[in-house]
């Protein structure tokens, strides 16, 4: 039959994955039966597999269990200890002793431990409490339990569950009575036969569990199925286990459910046993059907809930066409997605012929109240990838049968999962319990172990699983590492040590009496021994013992002694070989022996971290060497035979460095020593038979090196000193007096040679150079003064220096000469070392002479070339340039005179006689520049003043026929007006106006002839302003004016002319026409226009006489050219 769900709630994702909870058997790993549980690592990451932090175990009391129990808490797993059936036969002291034990386990793994259980199905597992065995025994169990937990300050945070009875027994829960006040939750096994309906079953089992604990939350410690299919009631195969576990979980999660423990996560013990079939995984931990559906469906709703966008408004839905059995429950994510969760629970299984029952699939139609944009369909029982995705959709089927789908409603875009770690650094510890997620993670490159590179693992069977399995991770640790498994209980420990191969190197035995030492084993994989007793828990003797006989003793706490610890070495024949003797303070003693019993070394190592060792022959001492606290070595050698020196002594220094060498003779005087200075210098010194220094040789850390001879007998000089440079030259040889002064001295550096003389008193008296390329320079003093210096140079030219020359105005005097002997250059100084004269000449001839006062100022400065041109200079007293004379071979000359250095005047006479005359800096004028250009006679034929910027403010020009053109410029250098003089003295006036330009004519004898303004469209109007004018048209339209006698010249446009004179008066104007327009008189077409004559010339245009009547005019008014 068809039905219609819907669910109003909005649960949590987060909070359903973290009520999924799975049984172990951890505590119980050391029975055979259990043995799958002995592996840490495997379980962590079937843990990690399913998506499962918390176990339900117990806490153990197993020694060989208890390593793999810590394993997993160090890692993060939460736990719900039930406690132990036998536990209330010891009454309040085992109750007491169980709270100290968790007590212990919550200071050593915090926050581990979420919750603690009550007896465990105490109807039908045996208990004895005050001697009763009756289920009032059993509350009254569970109340002093949790009386006792609730008062202990370390436990103020786990919860207690109640104590759970086996088979749903409402009769025995009623005997129970209210434990509401004595449990914070409600515990049922809720196991559900094959044959009842799952969610039916969950409900009853709950329901049943809460009447002993009525108004608390619920959780469900117990539940699943095995796969023994022959089981009968809860028998299956893994198909069916799996689907039935995934509607048991999501059953126990709409009912209210807090957290859901699954039975369990291995299988276990013998096949036939059903009880060991109960697993989500194999016993080698590889994954049933359940774990993989399981591990599908946490993945699939997984939330770390940091979204911040959970939904908590009703999802708006309808199913239709669910199957009979069909459910529904809303989830949100904090990713703002809602989970709706539809599934349906027929029955499953045919206990009868244990054979799965194949159940129709059925199109359930989902109706959303509203479209959205994404809805996507994941099936956990097979993948958890998507079977299907829609789209801005409203309405489509979901194919429902017997186990839950999940449908994702409006998730986002997924985002990119975070690359995990690279670079770890942590303790050995650390990466112990995080070996799992950092092989998961798959991104890690190297491991630093900051303690010890001991991993210390629960079992070997965890230690071959990680090997086998995290092999990879293992190998980024840095400097190796090895394993050791440790097995502990009040009187006793083993701890096995392995390689990193798996290869065990050794076993340690430890026994305790009351908690303390009283004997120690370890045996290495070789076979050597060492046993060690103890007294009060202190170590007061080891032996150890080889394979071939041979023993080490060690006896501590000595006292009357200056030691407090020895050794004894003996060998295989039992003959003692070495003692070695420990004081107090940590130094010790260390004595060898040769097989007569003679000392041979005596080694002691300080507290301060020095150490000597001392060899003998026989008795004799032979040799020594210190180590001292800083890390440096001093080695000894006595009776040295063959050599001057009969002993020897070197100090190395921490570096392995030899930093000294001192050799005496046998009476004890030093006969040479070597030292090692910290920047690499070695010096050594010779001493003769009495002691005396006689010679010392210094090699640098460049490879130079300075040798003396010492203490000269029967010579003018006590002592020499000669310095090489790395390649073994010779640079620089010395002599010395015995008061130390100079008797000789010589360098020699690149190939120069320089030789000093002195005097007895060590007063210098010559300097020979002798340069390399043959150059040469002889220095002379006296009373240490140089006087003179004559160089010559590879290319034989000379400088010659006198100085302190005195009676002169000058003081020092140098003189170049060149190869021929010309010379070349003069430089005479004062005696404070500034110039007096100097005198140049070059390779071509020209001679430069200057001239300086008393205080070095350049006074005058003459420039002769061979041409004979000259430049002449004089300066003032600041050394500014007043005046600057060039006279050329061309016999043109220019003078320039300076203020304060600047040129203000230039007069400059050109070989032909002209003259260019120049003014700067003009004060009081438009203008600030001025240059002028007068011909051979002296006359001015060009000028051009300057503005300040530049800018022109006047020019004239003289062209060749004798016109002079003037033009004049604004203060922006923008020409004003231009006027041009004929040489008969005629001129033009130009004038640039805004209306255009305007020429006005004069006579020679300066009376305005005619104007002529040039408009910017090109035409003319022209007015005569005297008789006799001629005025030239242009091919615009020209107006003219008339002052009588004028000729107006024709060219083309429409002219006007003003008060013309017409007829054939004296004064009569006349019209000079092209015959290409108008032949003759005859051909003239003049009409009349109003008060105006107009002359029309065709296409050429025409001319308008204003004011004149065309009968007025005649033959005489026209003339045709």
């Amino acid at each position: 039959m068809a039905t219609t769900s819907t669910s109003s709630a909005v649960l949590s994702a987060q909070a359903f994955v973290d009520s999924i909870a799975v049984n172990a058997h951890s505590a119980y790993s050391s029975s055979s039966a259990y043995a799958s549980y002995g592996n840490s690592s495997l379980i962590l990451d079937d843990l990690h597999y399913l998506g499962v932090t918390t176990i339900r175990d117990a806490l153990p009391t197993d020694p060989n269990a208890a390593p793999v129990v810590n394993a997993l808490a160090a890692a993060g797993v939460k736990f719900d200890f039930v406690v132990s059936s036998e536990l209330p036969a010891y009454g309040a002291a085992g109750i007491a002793q169980f709270i100290a034990s968790l007590d212990g386990f919550v200071a050593k793994y915090p926050n581990s431990i979420v919750a603690i259980e009550g007896l465990n199905e105490a109807n039908i597992q045996s208990f004895s409490y005050n001697g009763s065995s009756s289920m009032a025994a059993a509350a009254q169990f569970q109340k002093d339990l949790y009386t006792a937990i609730k008062a202990d300050g370390h436990l103020g945070g786990v919860s207690v569950y109640n104590l759970t009875l086996g088979l749903n027994d409402s009769a025995a829960y009623a005997q129970l009575g209210d434990l509401s006040k004595y449990s914070d939750y409600s515990s049922s096994h809720a196991y559900v036969a094959t044959t009842t309906p799952e969610n039916y079953g969950i409900q009853y089992g709950v329901n049943v569990a809460a009447s002993s604990s009525p108004g608390n939350p619920s959780v469900i410690t117990e539940t699943g199925y095995t796969t023994l299919a022959s089981y009968s009631g809860l028998g299956v195969d893994q198909v069916v286990q799996a689907k039935s576990i995934l509607n048991s979980l999501v059953d126990a999660f709409k009912d209210g459910v807090s957290k859901t423990y699954l039975y369990e996560l291995l299988d276990h013990g013998s096949g036939s046993d059903p009880e060991g079939s109960f697993g989500l995984f194999n016993v080698d931990g590889t994954p049933k059907l359940a774990a993989t559906a399981v591990h599908n469906l946490t993945a699939i709703l997984a939330d770390d809930g940091s979204g911040g966008r959970t939904p908590t408004t009703p999802l708006a839905y309808t199913i239709d066409n669910l199957p009979t059995s069909g459910n529904s429950m809303v989830l949100a994510k904090s990713n703002g997605a809602y989970e709706l969760v539809v599934w349906a629970e027929p029955q499953l299984w045919n206990d009868a012929k244990d054979t799965e029952i194949s159940n129709p699939t059925m199109q359930a139609k989902v109706h959303l109240g509203s479209v959205h944009q994404t809805v996507t369909v994941y099936d956990p029982l097979n993948t958890s990838k998507p079977i299907a995705t829609y789209t801005n959709v409203q309405d489509f089927t979901l194919p429902v049968s017997d186990h839950p789908l999940v449908i994702e409603i409006d998730a986002p875009t997924a985002t990119i999962t975070p690359a995990g770690p690279t670079d770890i650094v942590a303790t050995s510890a650390a990466v112990v319990a995080e070996l799992s997620d950092l092989n998961a993670a798959g991104t890690v490159k190297s491991i630093t172990l900051t303690d010890t590179h001991v991993l210390s693992v629960s079992s070997k069977a965890t230690m071959d699983y990680m090997m086998s399995h995290y092999a990879g991770v293992l190998s980024t640790i840095k400097g190796g590492y090895s394993f050791a498994v440790t097995t502990s209980a009040p009187t006793w420990s083993l701890t096995e040590n392995y390689s990193s191969i798996g290869a065990l190197t050794s076993t340690d035995q430890t026994a305790y009496v009351n908690g303390v030492t009283v004997y120690e084993l370890v045996t290495y994989a070789d076979g050597t021994t060492a046993a060690s007793n103890f007294a009060n828990g202190v170590k007061t003797q080891t032996t150890v013992t080889h394979p071939d006989g041979s023993k080490e003793v060690t006896v501590y706490g000595i006292t009357g002694q200056s030691y407090v610890t020895m050794t004894t070495y003996t060998n295989a024949s039992g003959a003692v070989v070495e003692k070695t003797y420990i004081s107090a303070d940590g130094s010790s003693i260390d004595d060898h022996f040769n097989s007569s019993g003679a000392l041979v070394s005596e080694t002691k190592a300080n507290a301060d971290g020095s150490s000597s060792t001392t060899l003998f022959t026989s008795g004799v001492k032979t040799a020594a060497f210190v180590t001292n606290a800083d890390g440096s070595n001093d080695n000894s050698f006595y009776g040295i035979k063959g050599q001057s020196y009969t002993s020897e002594v070197q100090h190395v220094n921490a570096g392995g460095s030899v930093t000294s060498v001192v050799r005496s003779y046998a009476d004890g005087t030093t006969a040479y020593t070597e030292t090692h200075s910290s920047d690499g210098t070695i010096t050594s010194t010779n001493y003769d038979a009495k002691g005396v220094k006689t010679a010392k040789a210094v090699t640098h850390t460049d490879g130079t090196k300075d040798i003396y001879a010492l203490n000269i007998q029967q010579k003018c000089y006590a002592s020499e000193h000669s310095h090489f440079d790395a390649a073994g030259n010779l640079t620089l040889f010395e002599r010395f007096h015995a008061d130390g002064s100079y008797a000789q001295k010589s360098t020699i550096l690149g190939g120069t040679t320089v030789s000093d003389s002195y005097d007895s008193n060590g007063a210098l008296v010559s300097e020979l150079t002798v340069g390399a390329d043959g150059s040469t320079s002889t220095s002379l003093f006296s009373g240490d003064v140089k006087t003179k210096m004559y160089v010559t140079h590879a290319d034989h030219s000379q400088d010659n220096y006198a100085y302190n020359v005195t009676g002169q105005s000058f003081a020092n005097i140098v003189q170049h000469v060149s190869a021929s002997g010309q010379l070349t250059s003069i430089i005479r100084m004062h005696a404070d070392g500034s110039l007096e004269y100097t005198q140049t000449v070059a390779a071509d001839g020209t001679k430069t002479s200057t001239q300086y006062d008393a205080h070095g100022t350049k006074l005058a400065q003459t420039i002769t070339h061979s041409d004979g041109s000259t430049v002449n200079d004089t300066f003032n007293a600041f050394g500014q340039v007043t005046k600057d004379i060039v006279t050329n071979a061309d016999g043109s000359s220019s003078t320039s005179l300076f203020v304060d250095g600047v040129r203000t005047k230039m007069y400059v006479l050109n070989a032909d006689h002209s003259q260019d005359n120049y003014a700067y800096g003009v004060v009081g004028q438009s203008y600030v520049n001025v240059v002028q250009h007068t011909d051979a006679a002296g006359k001015l034929t060009s000028a051009m003043r300057t503005h300040a910027d530049g800018t022109l403010d006047y020019t004239l020009a003289t062209g060749s026929d004798g016109t002079t053109t003037a033009a004049y410029y604004d203060a922006k250098g923008v020409m004003g007006s231009k006027v041009v003089t004929q040489t008969t003295g005629a001129k033009d006036v130009f004038t640039f106006l805004s209306t255009g330009v305007q020429d006005q004519s004069y006579s020679a004898s300066g009376v305005l002839q005619k104007t002529d303004l040039l408009k910017a469209d090109g035409t003319h109007v022209e007015t005569a302003n005297a008789a006799g004018v001629t005025l030239r048209a242009g091919i615009g339209n020209d107006v003219f004016a008339s002052d009588g006698s004028a000729t107006f010249v024709f060219d083309r446009g429409n002219d006007q002319i003003q008060n013309f004179h017409a007829g054939a008066a004296a004064d009569h104007d006349v019209i000079k026409i092209s015959q290409s327009l108008v032949t003759d008189y005859s051909h003239l077409s003049v009409t009349q226009a109003g008060a105006d004559a107009v002359v029309h010339l065709g296409d050429a245009g025409s001319i308008l006489l204003a004011h004149i009547n065309a009968a007025q005019l005649t033959h005489d008014n026209f003339l045709f050219v």
